[in-house]
């Protein structure tokens, strides 16, 4: 990274935030829908219970 101008090195550290961002917005949503699944197949056993 020597070789790099400042504006070209925040653009690489915007570049890297945006992919990380992504990644754990997809993480979450997997997340998410894993849960909603597991509550699908066991919400009988939740509706009993209350």
């Amino acid at each position: 990274m020597e070789n790099l101008k400042e504006s070209q090195i925040v653009t690489v550290k915007s570049s890297t935030w945006i992919v990380a961002s992504m990644i754990i917005e997809t993480w979450a949503k997997c997340v998410k829908r894993k849960v909603e699944h597991y509550y699908e197949l066991h919400r009988e056993k939740y509706e009993l219970a209350s």
